[in-house]
Protein backbone atom coordinates (compact mmCIF):
# COMPACT_ATOMS: atom_id res chain seq x y z
CA UNK A 1 0.00 0.00 0.00
CA UNK A 2 2.44 2.81 0.92
CA UNK A 3 4.64 1.81 -2.49
CA UNK A 4 1.05 2.75 -4.43
CA UNK A 5 1.27 6.01 -2.57
CA UNK A 6 4.89 6.39 -3.33
CA UNK A 7 4.23 5.80 -7.07
CA UNK A 8 1.39 7.96 -7.16
CA UNK A 9 3.61 11.01 -5.43
CA UNK A 10 6.41 10.38 -8.10
CA UNK A 11 3.68 10.57 -10.52
CA UNK A 12 2.49 13.76 -9.58
CA UNK A 13 5.85 15.28 -8.84
CA UNK A 14 6.95 13.83 -12.56
CA UNK A 15 3.89 16.04 -13.77
CA UNK A 16 4.89 19.22 -11.84
CA UNK A 17 8.17 18.89 -13.50
CA UNK A 18 7.07 18.68 -17.12
CA UNK A 19 4.82 21.33 -16.62
CA UNK A 20 7.70 23.24 -15.00
CA UNK A 21 9.99 22.66 -17.74
CA UNK A 22 7.12 23.37 -20.43
CA UNK A 23 6.06 26.88 -18.94
CA UNK A 24 9.70 27.25 -19.01
CA UNK A 25 10.11 26.81 -22.85
CA UNK A 26 7.30 28.76 -23.51
CA UNK A 27 8.02 31.57 -21.53
CA UNK A 28 11.67 31.53 -22.99
CA UNK A 29 10.77 31.03 -26.69
CA UNK A 30 8.06 34.26 -26.45
CA UNK A 31 11.11 36.07 -25.36
CA UNK A 32 13.00 35.11 -27.57
CA UNK A 33 10.57 36.22 -30.46
CA UNK A 34 10.00 39.28 -28.58
CA UNK A 35 13.91 40.01 -28.77
CA UNK A 36 13.51 39.40 -32.58
CA UNK A 37 10.94 41.44 -33.11
CA UNK A 38 12.56 44.41 -31.23
CA UNK A 39 15.44 44.24 -33.28
CA UNK A 40 13.41 44.04 -36.80
CA UNK A 41 11.68 47.35 -35.17
CA UNK A 42 14.88 49.56 -34.58
CA UNK A 43 16.06 48.20 -37.81
CA UNK A 44 13.09 49.69 -39.57
CA UNK A 45 14.04 52.86 -38.22
CA UNK A 46 17.47 52.94 -38.78
CA UNK A 47 16.46 51.95 -42.55
CA UNK A 48 14.23 54.97 -42.50
CA UNK A 49 17.15 57.35 -41.22
CA UNK A 50 19.21 55.96 -43.63
CA UNK A 51 16.66 57.19 -46.53
CA UNK A 52 16.04 61.01 -45.20
CA UNK A 53 19.88 60.87 -44.86
CA UNK A 54 20.06 60.06 -48.42
CA UNK A 55 17.28 62.58 -49.28
CA UNK A 56 18.72 65.11 -47.23
CA UNK A 57 22.54 64.71 -48.97
CA UNK A 58 20.53 64.66 -52.26
CA UNK A 59 18.60 68.24 -51.09
CA UNK A 60 22.01 69.83 -50.04
CA UNK A 61 24.69 68.83 -53.00
CA UNK A 62 24.02 71.93 -54.52
CA UNK A 63 23.91 74.51 -51.16
CA UNK A 64 26.92 72.72 -50.10
CA UNK A 65 28.94 70.30 -52.50
CA UNK A 66 31.86 70.01 -50.70
CA UNK A 67 30.47 69.16 -47.28
CA UNK A 68 28.02 66.75 -49.13
CA UNK A 69 30.79 65.11 -51.07
CA UNK A 70 32.48 64.28 -47.45
CA UNK A 71 29.11 63.44 -45.71
CA UNK A 72 28.68 61.12 -48.53
CA UNK A 73 31.41 59.18 -48.37
CA UNK A 74 30.14 58.10 -44.58
CA UNK A 75 26.94 58.25 -45.08
CA UNK A 76 26.84 55.20 -48.68
CA UNK A 77 30.28 53.59 -47.38
CA UNK A 78 27.67 52.24 -44.34
CA UNK A 79 27.66 48.76 -46.54
CA UNK A 80 25.25 46.31 -45.74
CA UNK A 81 23.11 46.45 -42.27
CA UNK A 82 25.15 44.04 -39.27
CA UNK A 83 23.13 42.03 -37.57
CA UNK A 84 25.05 41.98 -34.31
CA UNK A 85 23.97 44.86 -32.25
CA UNK A 86 28.07 46.04 -31.18
CA UNK A 87 28.59 46.31 -35.06
CA UNK A 88 25.52 47.52 -35.84
CA UNK A 89 26.07 50.55 -33.24
CA UNK A 90 29.31 51.49 -34.52
CA UNK A 91 28.06 51.56 -38.28
CA UNK A 92 24.83 53.85 -36.91
CA UNK A 93 27.04 56.03 -34.77
CA UNK A 94 29.29 56.87 -37.62
CA UNK A 95 25.63 57.70 -39.74
CA UNK A 96 23.81 59.21 -36.72
CA UNK A 97 26.87 61.96 -36.55
CA UNK A 98 27.32 62.24 -40.15
CA UNK A 99 23.70 63.25 -40.65
CA UNK A 100 23.68 66.10 -37.72
CA UNK A 101 26.98 67.55 -39.40
CA UNK A 102 25.18 67.90 -42.19
CA UNK A 103 22.06 69.42 -41.02
CA UNK A 104 24.20 72.23 -38.81
CA UNK A 105 26.17 72.71 -42.11
CA UNK A 106 23.08 73.03 -44.58
CA UNK A 107 21.06 75.06 -41.79
CA UNK A 108 22.14 77.94 -42.42
CA UNK A 109 22.32 78.21 -46.49
CA UNK A 110 18.46 76.12 -46.24
CA UNK A 111 16.56 76.76 -43.18
CA UNK A 112 13.96 79.07 -45.16
CA UNK A 113 13.18 75.85 -47.92
CA UNK A 114 10.24 73.79 -46.48
CA UNK A 115 11.57 70.69 -47.48
CA UNK A 116 14.57 70.96 -45.60
CA UNK A 117 12.66 72.19 -42.11
CA UNK A 118 10.61 68.70 -42.93
CA UNK A 119 13.23 66.56 -43.79
CA UNK A 120 14.87 68.20 -40.45
CA UNK A 121 11.82 67.34 -38.13
CA UNK A 122 11.34 63.51 -39.32
CA UNK A 123 15.06 63.20 -38.62
CA UNK A 124 14.51 64.48 -35.10
CA UNK A 125 11.36 62.25 -34.59
CA UNK A 126 13.17 59.15 -36.34
CA UNK A 127 16.11 59.92 -33.62
CA UNK A 128 13.15 59.70 -30.77
CA UNK A 129 12.37 56.39 -32.31
CA UNK A 130 15.48 55.14 -32.54
CA UNK A 131 16.35 55.57 -29.13
CA UNK A 132 13.46 54.28 -27.61
CA UNK A 133 13.31 51.21 -29.97
CA UNK A 134 16.88 50.65 -28.91
CA UNK A 135 15.78 50.87 -25.25
CA UNK A 136 12.90 48.69 -25.97
CA UNK A 137 15.16 45.90 -27.40
CA UNK A 138 18.09 46.79 -24.21
CA UNK A 139 15.03 45.35 -21.60
CA UNK A 140 14.17 42.92 -23.50
CA UNK A 141 17.58 41.51 -24.21
CA UNK A 142 17.76 41.83 -20.46
CA UNK A 143 14.87 40.08 -19.36
CA UNK A 144 15.94 37.54 -21.79
CA UNK A 145 19.60 36.97 -20.66
CA UNK A 146 17.97 36.94 -17.18
CA UNK A 147 15.63 34.00 -17.71
CA UNK A 148 18.32 31.75 -19.58
CA UNK A 149 19.99 31.68 -16.18
CA UNK A 150 17.63 30.71 -13.90
CA UNK A 151 16.08 27.44 -13.73
CA UNK A 152 14.68 25.55 -15.41
CA UNK A 153 15.12 28.05 -18.41
CA UNK A 154 18.87 27.10 -17.68
CA UNK A 155 18.19 23.97 -19.00
CA UNK A 156 16.39 24.74 -21.43
CA UNK A 157 18.29 27.51 -22.94
CA UNK A 158 21.23 24.56 -23.05
CA UNK A 159 19.33 22.15 -24.57
CA UNK A 160 17.86 24.68 -27.44
CA UNK A 161 21.19 25.94 -27.78
CA UNK A 162 19.99 29.60 -26.92
CA UNK A 163 22.97 32.22 -26.08
CA UNK A 164 23.32 35.01 -23.69
CA UNK A 165 21.80 38.16 -26.18
CA UNK A 166 24.20 41.35 -26.79
CA UNK A 167 23.05 44.61 -25.85
CA UNK A 168 22.64 47.62 -28.11
CA UNK A 169 25.09 50.62 -27.07
CA UNK A 170 22.81 53.33 -27.23
CA UNK A 171 23.28 57.27 -26.65
CA UNK A 172 20.66 60.19 -25.52
CA UNK A 173 19.58 61.24 -28.70
CA UNK A 174 19.30 65.05 -26.74
CA UNK A 175 23.33 64.49 -27.06
CA UNK A 176 23.66 64.81 -30.74
CA UNK A 177 20.38 67.97 -30.57
CA UNK A 178 22.44 69.82 -28.82
CA UNK A 179 25.38 69.65 -31.05
CA UNK A 180 22.78 71.48 -33.67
Amino acid sequence: MWWQALLLLVGFLGILLALMFSLASSSLKRLHMMMEKSYENLDTYLLQRYEMTKDLLELGKEAAPQECKAAEKVILNQGAPSNVPQERAKSEGKLANATTRLIVVLEPRLKEEEQFQTLKELLEDNEEDVYQAKKYYNQVVKHYNNKIRTFPSRIIAAIKKYKKAPYYDMEDPDKNRKKR
